[in-house]
């Protein structure tokens, strides 16, 4: 005798395809990764443990509000801070200089605005075989700067041991990297740049092969294309210490610009861990 199949059935085969159709799903985008549209791998940040991770997005405060602690989304607890009230930069939340899809940003004035942590990331965490990798969202609102240095201090880590920076010399060069000319080799000839700085919203990815010793090879991209050529010029053994964003003293220039994510890792991300990193900033904050 042959049965008809009943809506047991049909649910047994549904759950069936069900089963099968998340099994597909995990094995094209595992668990830290979505699909946006148009295909794109997007990684929220947190899955890869970052040490740091600030988004402007979190910030509460009215439009040209001062900012005295910008949280650390990370769970590590290194918030960045600022005291002095002539120092600290403004929330922006309206204007040219916020993100473009909207998001409010962190904006520094050029001169004297910096935010700082005294205690990232401790001895030795950014020194391990693994390397590091740093992400900056970023408007740069303007590369002129009247300092002497003739540089635009984004980032440094290590309290002037080792500084990331925004070069704004319109006579000479333009460009983004670590500033040998004034510290490590201390020769006025040697810049590693890796490529001309740009003005307007960005991702910046700074990448250590290995550990950040003498030789190691580092390399930048600007929004996912690499900028430039490997470099190996590294003069330090180590990065610890804490951080800062703008002008924090270490060469005493100010950074003209609006951010709105830091983070930093204490390894060197596969080229799709990077890629879908830099989507996830991408997709919030606009380009």
């Amino acid at each position: 005798m042959i049965r008809r199949a009943g809506w047991f059935d049909l649910l047994v085969v549904v759950l069936c395809w069900a089963m099968i159709g998340a099994a597909v799903a995990l094995a094209t985008n595992p668990v830290g990764t979505r699909k946006t549209q148009g295909g794109r791998n997007v990684i929220n940040p947190l899955t890869q443990s970052p040490v740091v991770f600030l988004r402007s997005d979190t910030l509460a405060g009215s439009d040209g509000s001062s900012v005295t602690t910008w949280p650390d989304s990370s769970g590590n607890g290194y918030d960045a801070t600022q005291a002095t009230a002539g120092s600290k930069p403004v929330l922006r939340r309206t204007g040219a200089n916020i993100s473009t899809s909207g998001k409010p940003l962190v904006e520094f004035d050029g001169n004297d605005d910096w935010l700082a942590n005294a205690t990232l990331p401790g001895a030795g965490v950014l020194s391990t075989a693994n390397g590091a990798t740093f992400y900056f969202y970023f408007n740069q609102i303007s590369l002129t700067n009247s300092s002497a240095f003739d540089l635009q201090q984004l980032f440094d880590c290590g309290a002037g041991a080792s500084i990331l920076e925004l070069v704004a010399d319109t006579s000479t060069d333009v460009g983004v990297g670590w500033p040998d000319d004034f510290i490590g080799t201390n020769t006025s000839t040697v810049r590693d740049l890796f490529g001309a700085a740009q003005t307007g919203c960005q991702v910046l990815t700074f990448e250590f092969v290995g550990p950040p010793a003498a030789g190691a090879t580092y390399r930048a991209y600007r929004n996912g294309v690499q900028i430039g050529v490997d470099e190996t010029n590294w003069q330090f053994t180590d990065i610890r210490g804490g951080y800062g964003l703008g002008n924090t003293g270490a060469l005493n220039t100010g950074w003209r610009g609006a951010m709105g994510a830091l983070l930093i890792y204490n390894t060197q991300h596969s080229a799709k861990t990077r890629q879908g990193i830099i989507n996830y900033l991408t997709s919030t904050f606009g380009l």
